[in-house]
């Protein structure tokens, strides 16, 4: 689903302004600085990126361990995301070996005849 954003907009220019003032920004901080919906951020965002207006400088861990896009204004190549890897696979292995299935108590309730 394409959507369409009209950069003339009064949220459009505001997004485009904060980015240029902030030089890089995360969709949070720009979220922070302006109050702009973060849906509203991201469809900015990657149409700035597609005409080639802005890249992805690194790469940032938020306070929930997730790794979001840094931004920055201006021509330049796209930052690799990061591979996450395992420290020790083998105690993955040794924990799902160890994995027990139990009941669902809060699902108790329900009738289900398996």
């Amino acid at each position: 689903m394409a959507v369409k954003i009209n950069l003339e907009s009064k949220k459009a220019k505001m997004a485009v302004d904060t980015l240029r003032q902030l030089r890089e920004a995360t969709t949070l901080k720009m979220h922070a600085a302006t109050g702009l919906p973060k849906v509203t951020l991201n469809n900015v965002l990657r149409l700035l990126r597609d005409m080639n207006m802005i890249h992805v400088s690194s790469w940032d861990w938020t306070t929930s361990r997730q790794m979001v896009r840094v931004y920055k204004w201006g021509q330049g190549e796209d930052a690799p995301q990061p591979m996450i890897a395992f420290k020790d696979k083998n105690k993955l292995r040794k924990d799902m070996a160890n994995f027990k299935p139990h009941a669902d108590i809060a699902a108790a309730w329900l009738r289900n005849p398996i």
